[in-house]
């Protein structure tokens, strides 16, 4: 996440390797994501990925629901909103 001050001058990033791992259970009418019975709001800007190389991103669209049932990572904010989600992964 990015922000600035009121005059634009001063940028302020915040980073975060929040992630939750587990099976993705269901997708809201609002892409809200359930995993292992926790609802995730989605973020801005979310990403995707069919598999677990960070290489191979692309904007989240409906394909999302192709994971369903898989073992998936999702990559969180500051704000505990996914910003990627990643499936195929192993999961332990």
């Amino acid at each position: 996440m990015v922000g600035k001050n009121a005059n634009g001058n001063i940028r302020t990033i915040v980073a975060t390797d929040n992630k939750v791992e587990g099976t993705f259970d269901r997708i809201t009418s609002s892409y809200g994501i359930k995993v292992d019975g926790t609802v995730y709001t989605q973020g801005a800007n979310a990403m995707m990925s069919i598999s677990d190389d960070i290489e191979e991103t692309e904007s989240l669209s409906s394909d999302v629901s192709a994971l369903l049932d898989e073992n998936i990572i999702l990559h969180l904010d500051s704000n505990g909103n996914y910003v990627l989600v990643m499936g195929n992964c192993e999961v332990d």
